[in-house]
């Protein structure tokens, strides 16, 4: 994270709440996830066609 917003790490700790801290790094690994998961071509599926397929499955 340190690297991410150019600073040391010791400002870094000074400067934000490691729950702030955790929120931004959520917040990068999802992005990151959603750019390749669309790079990728996938698709969703809705939960209603999962039902339909599996709902009867109990």
């Amino acid at each position: 994270m340190a690297d991410f917003y150019g600073i040391t790490l010791s400002e870094l700790l000074k400067k934000y709440s490691m729950d702030q801290l955790e929120s931004q790094y959520d917040q990068q690994t999802a992005d990151l996830a959603h750019k390749r998961w669309i790079e990728d071509n996938k698709e969703t599926v809705s939960m209603k066609d999962i039902m339909d397929e599996f709902g009867g499955l109990s």
